[in-house]
């Protein structure tokens, strides 16, 4: 079969599979990657697929007007948010002044995309999601949303942002009610290699109800409420993520990777940050602004700001300089993993790293360190 875009590069972004009428495009998940096929018994070569495609255009990325940090003036949001609850604070502002929000959730067994225009629902939006999260057919819904005059404010991964932004060009759609903030993204596994992880882990994934990837600087993967090993350790799947080990294909040679971005407003960590260790502790996050349409999302939103330099910035965020390149530890992972050796797998790649998150885990569960 036909490829929609070409190999390891697809993002499994799902505007070729929204955009088709003949329902002739499968996204196929293969762990380390994900492809667009085109099944060429419904196929009528209308090149709709192609033409939404990302990957085969030219993208237009925008220049930062304004490098920020800040944070939620709201406590509560602040403490709760794995940054500085600035994502939260827009998005309150927002659907406050009759708007709907989209963004990821867990719901069901699936990371998908979910319009909202109750506040109530924000919650389930808040926090860092460590997988690649499914469009399904949220553009179709946004599309029908702006048609009916509603204001739509999309959070999510640049590679998403940029198909959103595609499908409405190709489909002709008026964007001046739409509203886009991306997300520093480092890399996304497939959501397959989370759920045999937890599935390892004797966790049944129809039981789970909440996942939380970290809390502030605390990394470590909980699933209804309970940590996968003891709170303060890295898990298998944390330490495989943050070291590069999982992420898609499209991840390493991703062409959103840079200090130009795709959206009216990006946000992520703010970890190089020179302000008071007290804010550092309730978290901060980085703020770019790069549209009027940003400016006008940070001005009405109960957030602090305060300028951050740029250099530095970009030198805390690698992600605004480049993709995550492939470590030797990345094809020794790859070499010996299966769905039920991920620990197994990550061990290989980091023994010494490894045992010192177990022997960490005896002394905090013992109460001799803190």
């Amino acid at each position: 079969m036909r490829l929609v875009c070409e190999k390891d590069i697809c993002t499994g972004c799902n505007a070729c599979v929204n955009v088709c009428h003949k329902n002739a495009v499968t996204i196929v998940d293969t762990y380390k990657e994900f492809n667009a096929y085109i099944d060429e018994d419904k196929c009528i070569n209308c090149n709709m697929c192609m033409n939404v495609c990302p990957n085969r255009a030219d993208i237009n990325m925008l220049k930062p007007q304004k490098w920020l940090q800040g944070w939620t003036e709201n406590e509560f949001n602040r403490k709760m948010s794995a940054s500085g609850g600035v994502a939260t604070a827009i998005a309150s502002s927002f659907l406050k002044s009759g708007g709907m929000v989209c963004s990821c959730v867990y719901e069901s067994g699936a990371f998908i995309y979910k319009m909202i225009s109750d506040e109530m629902m924000l919650d389930n939006f808040r926090g860092s999601k460590y997988v690649k999260s499914n469009p399904g057919m949220i553009y179709i819904d946004i599309m029908n949303a702006l048609k009916e005059n509603n204001k739509i404010l999309f959070i999510g991964l640049p590679c998403h942002v940029a198909a959103l932004k595609k499908y409405m060009e190709v489909r002709k759609q008026n964007i001046q009610n739409l509203y886009t903030i991306d997300l520093i993204c480092h890399g996304s596994p497939s959501p397959n290699i989370l759920f045999n992880y937890l599935k390892n882990k004797k966790i049944e994934i129809g039981n789970i109800y909440n996942i939380n990837f970290r809390q502030k600087n605390l990394f470590g993967l909980s699933v209804n409420n309970r940590y996968i090993k003891q709170k303060g350790t890295y898990d298998g799947y944390t330490l495989a993520f943050l070291r590069g080990l999982i992420y898609t294909n499209n991840c390493y040679q991703c062409r959103y990777a840079t200090d130009k971005r795709i959206s009216d407003i990006t946000l992520g960590d703010s970890w190089g940050s020179d302000l008071a260790d007290i804010e550092k502790k309730k978290g901060i996050s980085l703020i770019l602004c790069q549209t009027y349409k940003g400016e006008m999302l940070l001005s009405e939103a109960d957030i602090a700001t305060k300028d951050v330099e740029q250099e530095k910035a970009i030198e805390s965020n690698g992600q605004l300089k480049a993709p995550f390149k492939k470590s030797k530890e990345y094809y020794r992972f790859w070499n010996n993993y299966n769905k039920d050796n991920l620990d197994y797998s990550v061990f290989l790649c980091f023994p010494v790293k490894c045992i010192k998150q177990r022997i960490k885990a005896i002394l905090l569960k013992a109460h001799l360190i803190k």
